[in-house]
């Protein structure tokens, strides 16, 4: 009987929670118009890099509002919405100073209603509805309901997050946050396949920390942590952002190279080696230690 290894057991639970968790996310979503009695709904989620809203789920909406639109936080009422984590019952858009003027004229009706998504302290973003079907005005009922669908709705993204890390930590190296030795072996496999597809050169850099044993026998294995740690650093350090940096076991390091010749790589290593000679490792007590590492690049296609 073929067995999985835990890592394997959780990247398939990891896929399976994900895209349970988006079935749910959308069946909430799309239970609002009918139970609410509305022509217009939407989720926006929050961008903290770019202090934006962006709009994830629409129903209803005029064609020049489109998935992905983003708005200010310092504008609007989804955005005081999120600021203050308060709900807003709005009964006359061209009365509420929240409202920019040339956005009032999206609204068929006058009234919507804005609710923060939020659990366990966290706001994720705002639900809002806007046009009710009868033409009324939103009543504290129809906003009531509101938050309990932007509880369901956040519940699902808190869990959806939690599954990625999970995912994540099944692929990194809890010491240096490198990806392991698994993700490793399945990266490389993938960036093969993709360069014979695409003819393009590729790249493996391997490396390992010259007589580590005896120094991590000497000085302990805390500074040894220490050491491989610094060596994580000075690897993101030296590569690009596209190439792939492993901790493939130990003292062993490995980084892939996507469309990159032998003489780029070579340039690569040069500058890795350079930087580790330079670095004077503290050791317990007064000095430290200088450290050299050894290599080899192997190329696809193959040198010869």
């Amino acid at each position: 009987m073929m067995q999985r290894n835990w890592s394997e057991e959780v990247e398939a639970d990891v896929v399976s929670s994900a895209l349970a968790d988006a079935r749910l996310l959308d069946s909430g979503f799309e239970l609002i118009p009918r139970i609410l009695g509305v022509r217009r709904c939407s989720l926006m989620l929050f961008d903290a890099s770019r202090q934006e809203l962006v709009l994830v789920r629409v129903w209803g909406a005029p064609s020049q509002v489109t998935i992905g639109t983003r708005a200010s936080v310092d504008r609007g009422v989804a955005g005081w919405v999120l600021r203050h984590r308060t709900p807003a019952l709005v009964d006359d858009v061209t009365r509420d100073p929240r409202f920019p003027r040339e956005s009032r004229l999206h609204y068929e009706t006058r009234s919507c209603i804005s609710v923060p998504v939020v659990y366990d302290q966290v706001c994720y973003g705002v639900l809002n509805a806007t046009d009710k079907l009868d033409g009324t005005t939103f009543t504290a009922t129809d906003l009531a309901m509101l938050e309990l669908f932007a509880s369901h709705i956040a519940l699902c993204i808190h869990h959806e997050q939690l599954m990625r890390e999970l995912g994540q930590l099944a692929n990194t190296d809890s010491l240096t946050g490198l990806f392991n030795r698994r993700y490793f072996l399945a990266r490389l496999a993938e960036e093969v396949d993709r360069a014979a597809r695409y003819q393009h050169s590729l790249c493996l850099l391997m490396l390992d920390l010259d007589a580590f044993k005896r120094l991590n026998d000497t000085y302990g294995h805390r500074w040894g942590d220490a050491v491989i740690q610094r060596m994580a650093q000075l690897l993101r350090e030296t590569v690009r952002r596209v190439d792939v940096v492993c901790r493939y076991g130990g003292d062993e390091l490995a980084v892939i190279l996507p469309e990159t010749e032998v003489d780029e790589a070579e340039v690569v290593a040069r500058r890795l080696t350079r930087a580790v000679q330079l670095e004077v490792f503290a050791t317990p007590g007064q000095g430290g230690e200088r450290i050299t590492v050894s290599g080899g690049i192997s190329a696809y296609p193959s040198l010869a």
